[in-house]
């Protein structure tokens, strides 16, 4: 059976957690401070999170989403999730339907926070139905 090792750096929870905090650091101050393209950032984070996996456990080969069962089993998912909200965008632009969506919106309220808070809420909820999977967007009391 797989037993987590909680402290891989240093014996040190608060140095292993800010090691493992580093790839998602990336991937937020990339874009933001050195101006970085998004899918640039993206990789870069996704190479931080691969070198991060590896070394502190000091792994023969650096087979990280073998040697971690999280790796498998959380990849399929969030690409799933990713090329169905690429392609429900694409297919909105195409077909001229989000300028709908726009036009709909817009006589709600005429604050662009509500109304990104508006379009946010039911996107997340259409990408959870489109994904086949998660939690329901409302759930019975």
């Amino acid at each position: 059976m797989y037993v987590q090792e909680l402290e891989p750096v240093a014996d040190s929870l608060g140095l292993s957690a800010l090691v493992a905090a580093l790839p998602l650091l990336i991937v937020l101050i990339l874009p933001g401070g050195a101006r970085m393209k998004a899918h640039l950032a993206g990789l870069t984070g996704l190479l931080a999170a691969v070198l991060v996996a590896w070394l502190p456990t000091h792994a023969a080969r650096p087979d990280a989403l073998q040697r971690r069962p999280g790796g498998r089993l959380g990849l399929l998912p969030i690409l799933w999730i990713v090329v169905n909200a690429l392609w429900v965008y694409r297919m909105t632009v195409r077909t001229r339907h989000f300028d709908i969506l726009r036009r709909s919106c817009g006589p709600r309220s005429d604050d662009p926070r509500i109304q990104a808070l508006a379009v946010a809420l039911c996107f997340g909820a259409l990408l959870e139905v489109l994904a086949g999977f998660g939690a329901p967007a409302r759930s019975a009391p």
